[in-house]
């Protein structure tokens, strides 16, 4: 196998991770674990939460151009891609769109 895996993995964990294991079983298993989070079925039940996210973001986006003032693009990028994440791993966005700090 490529000196990859060894590369890009943690050199102090007590096991292989899902994205670093060599042994086949085990990866086979650990790969089980979350398979059904990637299902076509579970993406489509994320879809409306990133809907609602992108509509977050278009409306604060509208907002800020229609000022005319510079404005920090990556940070509402970042605040998009927080919400998002946040919004499909604990239920509840983080508000940083609708806060904008």
């Amino acid at each position: 196998m490529a000196a990859w895996y060894e590369a890009s993995g943690n050199p102090h964990a007590e096991y292989e991770g899902l994205f670093t294991d060599r042994n086949t079983t085990r990866h086979a298993s650990q790969r089980r674990m979350v398979a059904n989070l990637y299902s076509v079925t579970a993406l489509r039940s994320m879809e409306d939460s990133v809907d609602e996210c992108i509509g977050l973001y278009e409306k604060r986006l509208n907002e800020l151009a229609a000022s005319g003032e510079p404005f920090d693009l990556q940070f509402w990028i970042q605040s998009y891609a927080f919400d998002v994440i946040s919004q499909l791993t604990l239920a509840k966005r983080l508000g940083l769109l609708e806060k904008g700090d």
